[in-house]
């Protein structure tokens, strides 16, 4: 049961052709479509920070009987870094995470990156000890079982990301990989939690009202390299994140400049919305959808385009607006109506947020799993 994903549960598994080899095995989730075309990548990363893949295929599982996928693994790990129900924060000390988590980690991530292979799931929880004892190494966990990344903690992902639904959320990039490992060396290196109590949807919002490395980190204080490298990994847009070849400069002892980009909008003075304020087009977009036919209004008076006009005075974002309310007018004026403008509207507002449309919550490059989730389950 410690390595259950969900839906995806563990069982211990014997190998027909092997002795002295302990195994696992977790029975996929029909709804959650495995990851069968990435195995033959997984497979090809040589690297003994990363969890092996002894064999896969489908089996008849009883109870009720019906095919599953399979994915069998060595049995090889200690306990994870982060054991379920514990504190994420572990205040280790620097100088050891270092030779423990990043330089171990940043191998794997580019020997993955050269096996054009994202793994989607790096959090303390599916990074584990070397094994009985062994405090020296760290292994990755699995990542096959299920669509990438849908086992991962919204607190581990970019914002774009953790807004979808987890079978939605598309195959992501190793700029999300570097991501999640800086928030896991967040996790790993702080004394605090400030995002404690909060709901995964309140820590979003912290993020984009905050951002994430303020969200994770406001009440420890870093210095010297680590801060550095927790920085760079926790910038929440991706052209300014740090890439493999900037860590890679970084360890070799250069300081990096920070890359110049466009922060998050903020207005100069708050819009409501059902008593709540909102100073940053983003969360207003994300909040749009749970609340269409109150933003219908606000767009329709032209509150929302006054306040984007004076408080925000950003020309691009106005003609955007403009265009796509003036569409707006050409849709049928049904039932469905404040939906489809309110998600029109919220994309124009927040470029990288999902389609959030009624209970639909997905990113346009996991339509395909999401679809077959749907299907699977009758929907």
């Amino acid at each position: 049961p410690n390595l259950d994903k969900g839906s995806v549960k563990a069982f211990k598994a014997e190998s027909k052709t092997k002795t002295n080899n302990s195994l696992f095995a977790l029975i996929c989730d029909n709804a959650l479509t495995p990851r069968r075309i990435t195995t033959q990548k997984f497979q090809n990363v040589k690297n003994l920070s990363l969890i092996k893949l002894q064999s896969k295929g489908k089996i008849l599982w009883p109870n009720p009987l019906e095919q599953k996928y399979c994915f069998a693994y060595e049995y090889t790990m200690g306990r994870p870094l982060l054991d379920k129900g514990e504190k994420p924060a572990l205040r280790k000390k620097p100088e050891d995470v270092l030779g423990l988590i990043v330089n171990p980690m940043i191998d794997l991530l580019e020997d993955m990156a050269n096996k054009d292979l994202v793994h989607g799931e790096i959090w303390p929880g599916n990074i584990f000890y070397g094994g009985a004892g062994a405090g020296d190494k760290v292994i990755l966990g699995e990542c096959l079982a299920m669509p990438a990344s849908s086992n991962l903690p919204a607190l581990y992902e970019p914002v774009e990301r953790a807004l979808a639904d987890p079978a939605g959320k598309g195959s992501g990039s190793l700029s999300d990989d570097l991501y999640s490992l800086g928030v896991t060396l967040a996790v790993i290196l702080r004394g605090n939690v400030p995002e404690s109590g909060l709901s995964e949807d309140k820590i979003i919002e912290q993020k984009i009202e905050k951002g994430s490395y303020a969200t994770l980190l406001q009440n420890d204080r870093f210095s010297g390299a680590i801060l550095e490298l927790l920085r760079g990994l926790l910038y929440d847009n991706p052209h300014q994140r740090w890439t493999l070849e900037d860590i890679r400069a970084w360890q070799d002892g250069r300081r990096l400049s920070p890359k110049q980009s466009s922060p998050r909008i903020k207005a100069t003075r708050p819009i409501l919305m059902n008593k709540k304020k909102y100073v940053r087009p983003e969360l207003l977009a994300k909040d749009f959808v749970e609340n269409t036919l109150v933003a219908t209004k606000i767009i329709e008076n032209e509150e929302l385009m006054q306040w984007i006009d004076r408080a925000i005075e950003d020309k691009s974002l106005k003609g955007r607006l403009e265009g796509i309310i003036k569409e707006s007018n050409n849709l049928d004026k049904g039932s469905d109506f404040s939906h489809r403008l309110c998600v029109a509207v919220s994309s124009v507002m927040f470029p990288d947020v999902p389609v959030l449309y009624k209970e639909l919550r997905f990113n346009p490059r996991g339509f395909g799993k999401y679809m077959t989730k749907a299907y699977v389950e009758e929907k």
